[in-house]
């Protein structure tokens, strides 16, 4: 993992966050460097390899066992927030000062390593260390699989159970009152949709058999456009968890240079302001 710290730290917040897909955390020191600035030790850490869940469903491999290639990829960021927390100290953090952030992939790794239960990962360098998240803050995460790059679709009606694994629908019972920011840009919620979105569309109906999702984005308002963009997807998760007792907000990035894995100036300080907010509650 690569650390970022002010001189002389002591005691700060500590933030783990981790990238999105395909990228790794040499693209986050932007994003890292903003938040240690507003008085926070920063620790992105390289997590899992790149499991492209169509192409191994094209190898040969099965849904249980391509949900267990995306275990052991969270596990994995489950052990890079025990090696951080164990080492805090070292270098100027308070561990019980935690905050887990992730853009795209990465918020759903934080939020499903911050709210799921932990598993012993080979190798790790950390024992197993009880921490708990004062808060996330999730940068645009796929909430609902409905990132078209990864294939989910050709997985159909098996979809809630790879959705258990990289999404925290089923995690939310036992993390009441934690507050949860979801940032989403300007520009991913015009470049990021889904449209023809109705309610016997076949891909929101793959990941939602009961119907509960989509009665929750009738609620929202998300079919007046008759698209699904990555703000609703959040807004969906947000009303879920808010149901849960957890305390989740949607955060505006409005910058003109944000996208969907990079911040503008404006947007970089707004997002570290909140995340170190976090640790503070």
């Amino acid at each position: 993992m690569d650390l970022y710290a002010p001189q002389g730290a002591k005691g700060l917040p500590l933030v783990v966050f981790f990238h999105g897909k395909p990228l790794d955390k040499s693209a986050y020191g932007p994003a890292a460097e903003a938040i240690a600035r507003q008085g926070a030790v920063v620790a992105v850490p390289n997590w899992g390899v790149s499991v492209s869940p169509a192409g191994l469903r094209a190898a040969g491999a099965t849904t249980p066992k391509i949900a267990e290639a995306w275990r052991q990829q969270l596990d994995g960021g489950a052990c890079a927030v025990d090696y951080a927390v164990t080492h805090a100290k070292d270098f100027g953090a308070d561990p019980s000062r935690l905050v887990l952030a992730g853009n795209s992939a990465g918020a759903n790794e934080a939020s499903v390593v911050g709210l799921g239960e932990k598993a012993a990962f080979p190798g790790c360098l950390a024992s197993a260390t009880a921490w708990k998240a004062k808060g996330l803050m999730l940068w645009e995460g796929d909430w609902i699989l409905a990132d078209t790059g990864y294939g989910w679709d050709t997985f159909q009606g098996k979809l809630p159970r790879l959705m258990a694994v990289t999404t925290p629908w089923q995690m939310l019972d036992d993390a009441k009152g934690l507050p949860v920011v979801f940032g989403v840009t300007d520009t991913s919620r015009q470049s990021m949709r889904r449209c023809a979105a109705t309610e016997t569309f076949d891909w929101l109906v793959w990941r939602d058999p009961s119907g509960e999702l989509r009665r929750t984005l009738t609620d929202l308002g998300a079919y007046q456009d008759g698209c699904i963009d990555t703000g609703e997807g959040g807004a969906l998760m947000a009303s879920a968890m808010n149901e849960k007792g957890l305390n989740a907000t949607l955060l505006d990035f409005t910058d003109p240079g944000s996208s969907h894995m990079f911040l503008g100036e404006r947007d970089l300080d707004l997002m570290a302001q909140r995340t170190v907010a976090l640790a503070s509650r």
